[in-house]
């Protein structure tokens, strides 16, 4: 369960994710609202993102997590610009093989 600051945000952030699943997405896990009082949304994973899909574009400050598969890091989301203004903070460029995926560090 993740706490909201506001009704804006929180909206905001159901409505990123409905927008996720109405583009393709899958929806693994979570992304429903929690709790009789405040603001609680269960954090929410997508997979089968592309990066023209807006919850891979934008940056929505909630529970979203969005997965997406390339096979080098030269295919990996050419959109993404993080807050901090660089494609992959601290030479996130670089990866290497972790089991099953590849982790960006």
């Amino acid at each position: 369960m993740f706490g909201v600051v506001d009704k804006v945000q929180y909206e905001k952030i159901l409505q990123y994710i409905e927008h996720g699943k109405r583009e393709g997405a899958t929806l693994l896990t979570g992304g429903k609202p929690c709790g009789k009082k405040g603001y609680y949304i269960e954090p929410a994973v997508f997979t089968d993102v592309k990066d023209d899909m807006l919850i891979a574009k934008d940056e929505i400050f909630g529970p979203v997590m969005s997965v997406m598969k390339f096979k080098l890091y030269t295919h990996g989301p050419a959109s993404f610009v993080p807050f901090n203004s660089t494609r992959w903070p601290q030479e996130g460029y670089r990866s290497y093989s972790h089991s099953a995926c590849s982790v960006f560090y």
